[in-house]
């Protein structure tokens, strides 16, 4: 999603589900990292937004520099992407009575190395041939 305003507040952000069990797991959010990161780029816009639908029990985790704030993000080529998770699972349990979930982690290095050669891709992509 990109908003219709212009200028330096124009808001970019893309939502995906997080759910292992149907085939939207760790690297189909992976690669909506990849795709708001380029999103960002093709607006010229500073900051972006990752935002995630927990819809299974799993914990989704993010091992990344920026995750030392409420919300972890990551910095790349000067582009800000927020990694933000929402749990929509309908657990049955508080909290308290519930054991500990399983966790899915997801690496700094994982979401750099596909946004990354997505980046190249894109530079082979644009090259035109010399006549």
């Amino acid at each position: 999603m990109v908003s219709s305003q212009e200028g330096p507040e124009r808001l970019i952000a893309d939502a995906k589900i997080f759910n292992p069990d149907n085939n939207k797991g760790a690297s189909y959010i992976v690669q909506g990292f990849r795709q708001i990161y380029q999103y960002t780029a093709d607006f010229n816009a500073a900051i972006g937004y990752l935002i995630i639908f927990n819809t299974s029990n799993k914990q989704l985790r993010f091992a990344v520099t920026g995750s030392a704030g409420p919300v972890p993000h990551i910095v790349l080529n000067h582009k800000t992407i927020f990694l933000l998770v929402i749990d929509l699972y309908p657990h049955e349990k508080p909290a308290s009575k519930r054991p500990q979930p399983e966790a899915v982690e997801i690496t700094e290095d994982e979401i750099l190395s596909v946004a990354q050669s997505g980046q190249a891709q894109q530079s082979a992509d644009t090259i035109v041939p010399a006549r």
